[in-house]
């Protein structure tokens, strides 16, 4: 396995932004963080929401033929993701600049949420006002992080309102508040919760945790929409904030 260096941020608030994004993301999931770091970029993924092989099983929308012992299931995964802008690298005694690296050899680690929000919290600027996060000593499994969307050959669907994504996830946090019972337990919420959200939305090809998901990493602004783009199985749903990206088979 390659070594995840240390990250050298360029400033304070950038490390503070990240912590903050994580920190929203494990409101809803707690299931790790991918870190992939390529080039000057490191790109943070988040699992929202996962939903047969790649976690919880469901019953597929379309299941008027399906039986008890052969059950039709969808597969459904929703990330949340965000590009830090970083200064270098930092491996053993080496330190490697934006300059030095290599954008096509990509390096990944899946960290517990909680080992890299308790770094960026303890995170000091040094003399040159850059900022190094260490990586976590252990890694952790995750299936979910088997799925990495692709970074080129997206294309364009369209623009939604953000009014509109904004009306589906407060619809959605609605439905499941009413479908719950009183007391209920953690995996009956999680259960109510990842039906609801693997629902489509107003707009049919967006599951409503999407819609969730952009409201809750505050990727939403009212003046700028929604670019929504394919690329294969892959949906992306984008602000100038972060993005919302969905894996539906």
């Amino acid at each position: 396995m390659v070594t995840f260096p240390d990250l050298v941020f360029s400033d304070l608030d950038s490390v503070r932004d990240l912590g903050q994004f994580l920190a929203r993301a494990r409101s809803i999931n707690d299931d790790g963080v991918l870190l992939q770091h390529v080039g000057s970029a490191l790109a943070t993924y988040v699992p929202l929401l996962t939903v047969g092989e790649l976690g919880l099983s469901l019953t597929s929308k379309n299941d008027g033929a399906a039986t008890d012992s052969e059950p039709a299931q969808d597969t459904l995964l929703i990330m949340g993701m965000r590009v830090s802008g970083l200064a270098g690298t930092l491996t053993g005694s080496s330190t490697e600049t934006v300059t030095g690296t290599r954008p096509g050899k990509p390096s990944s680690g899946v960290y517990a949420i909680g080992d890299i929000t308790d770094r960026t919290a303890r995170a000091q600027e040094s003399p040159d006002k850059t900022v190094l996060i260490p990586a976590p000593p252990a890694q952790r499994p995750a299936v979910w992080a088997s799925r990495v969307p692709p970074r080129s050959g997206w294309e364009v669907v369209a623009d939604i309102p953000s009014e509109t994504i904004e009306q589906d996830a407060s619809a959605a946090i609605t439905a499941v508040a009413e479908a719950l019972p009183a007391s209920p337990g953690g995996a009956v919420v999680l259960t109510v919760r990842e039906r609801i959200w693997a629902s489509d939305s107003t707009t049919k090809e967006i599951p409503l945790g999407a819609a969730v998901a952009l409201k809750t990493l505050g990727f939403l602004s009212p003046e700028e929409p929604v670019r929504h783009a394919r690329a294969g199985l892959w949906q992306r749903l984008s602000t100038s904030r972060g993005h919302v990206l969905v894996y539906r088979r």
